[in-house]
This record gives C-alpha cells, sequence and structure tokens, in this order.
C-alpha cells in the first residue's frame, strides 16, 4: 500500500502553493491570470491524488484505459491537422509507446507504478515552479517555451533525490539497491522531460497548442499524461530488458 506516499504529496504541494502566492506577487499580471493559476494548481493536487488512489486500490490499469482511449483519440483529432508523413513519423512510434505503457500498467508492481508516477509529478510540478521563479534561458522556445534550463536542473535533482526517498520509505526495501535506484531515478526524470518535449514538438507541428481542452489550465489528457506515458513505458524497458531491479 501507498498510505506513506501521502506525507511527501503533501509536502510537495504545500511548496507549491507558496511557490505559486510567491509567483503570482513577482509577476505583473491580471487577476484572471492569478485565478487561472490556482484553478491549474487544485487540478494538479485532485488528479494526483486520484491517479495515487487508483495505484493504491489497485484499479490503475483501468485508469490506464480511459486514459489510453482518449490518448487516442486527442492523437488522431491533432493529427488530421498535419501531413501524410507526420502522421506515420509520429503515430507509430505514439502507438507503440502506448502499448507498452499499456502492458506496463498490467505487469508493474503497485509499489513500481506508484514510484513512476510520484517521481513524474515531482519532475512535472518543481520545473514549472523552479522554472517561473529562476529559469532564464529556455530548452526549446519554439516547441515548449516555459521550459527553462534552471527548471529542469532543479527538477532533476529533488527527483532523484526523491526516487530515493520513495524506496526508503514508501516501497521499505530492506536491502535497498542504491545504484538502481540511482540509475532509475536519473531514466525516469529523462524519460519524463523526453516524453513532454515530443508531445510538444508535435502540437507545434500541427500548429497547436493543447491536444483538447477537456482539463481546464493543463489542456487535454495528453498534455497532462504524456511524461507519464513515456516514463511508465520507459521503466518498464528498462527492468526488463537491461534486467536492472524495479520495486
Amino acid at each position: 500500500m501507498l498510505s506513506s506516499i501521502y506525507p511527501l504529496v503533501a509536502v510537495y504541494f504545500v511548496i507549491g502553493a507558496i511557490a505559486i502566492v510567491v509567483i503570482n506577487r513577482r509577476k505583473p499580471q491580471t487577476r484572471l491570470e492569478k485565478n487561472n493559476r490556482w484553478i491549474k494548481y487544485f487540478l494538479y493536487l485532485l488528479i494526483v491524488n486520484t491517479i495515487i488512489l487508483c495505484i493504491n486500490f489497485d484499479l490503475f490499469f483501468y485508469a490506464t484505459l480511459g486514459i489510453g482511449l482518449v490518448a487516442i483519440y486527442e492523437f488522431i483529432r491533432m493529427s488530421m491537422k498535419t501531413t501524410t508523413a507526420n502522421q506515420l513519423l509520429f503515430g507509430l512510434p505514439f502507438m507503440l509507446v502506448l502499448s507498452v505503457f499499456l502492458l506496463a500498467s498490467n505487469q508493474t508492481s503497485i509499489s513500481g507504478i506508484g514510484f513512476v508516477y510520484t517521481l513524474v509529478f515531482c519532475f512535472d510540478g518543481f520545473a514549472q515552479i523552479i522554472g517561473q521563479l529562476f529559469g532564464k534561458r529556455q530548452i526549446t522556445p519554439k516547441w515548449s517555451p516555459n521550459k527553462t534550463l534552471g527548471g529542469f536542473i532543479g527538477a532533476f535533482v529533488i527527483t532523484v533525490a526523491t526516487s530515493f526517498y520513495y524506496c526508503l520509505n514508501v516501497a521499505d526495501s530492506k536491502y535497498p539497491d542504491y545504484l538502481a535506484i540511482l540509475i532509475i531515478g536519473i531514466c525516469v526524470s529523462l524519460f519524463s522531460f523526453s516524453g513532454d518535449i515530443l508531445a510538444s514538438f508535435f502540437k507545434r507541428v500541427c500548429g497547436e497548442k493543447d491536444y483538447s481542452n477537456l482539463i481546464p489550465q493543463h489542456g487535454g489528457i495528453l498534455d497532462r499524461f504524456d511524461s507519464f506515458i513515456f516514463a511508465l513505458s520507459g521503466y518498464y524497458c528498462l527492468t526488463q530488458l537491461f534486467e536492472i531491479n524495479g520495486l
């Protein structure tokens, strides 16, 4: 059971709330923009806790079926706005990754899925917070202008540290393999970032900002879960192909 993850979730979201207060005071903006930032925050809090509950009560595979179906719809809808060549170039890898994601959600342990999701929401959240507070240099200004080098580095360090916390306190590993934890923490962070960047790139190819407007201030299912789909798929392949001990 993942009940011991909730104190970490609470701490991270308290930090996030404090960061939003600071950001709202620093940046000149309208009241609507400030309110939208809080709407995004509370919806993310709801999404994270819903996914953790699904994982905790072994309902995650059913959740992934819903995520997968909506993701396929959003991708097809988006791909209609680009060329046939781009549809094949992006569509085949997308279906492959999504297939691995569904396979991984069925064959990975509850602890392993919780581990990956914890790292992904940690990386996503802190990349935004640190990027808005301290980030200056954009990584991919044309594809995803809000991603900064400072946000990436800060989120990367916190996410790798979180991987050790999870293994020692949530998974309660009696004989932890610290090298494996380090490798997996680094790889999941990179998988998460790569999934986000590639999904953003495809949106820009299609001339759109979001895959849909299903989730206010977040976009569509793919906008919210692109990192997790890519990260869990990568984690599954990493643990299966290279025989690295997962959770």
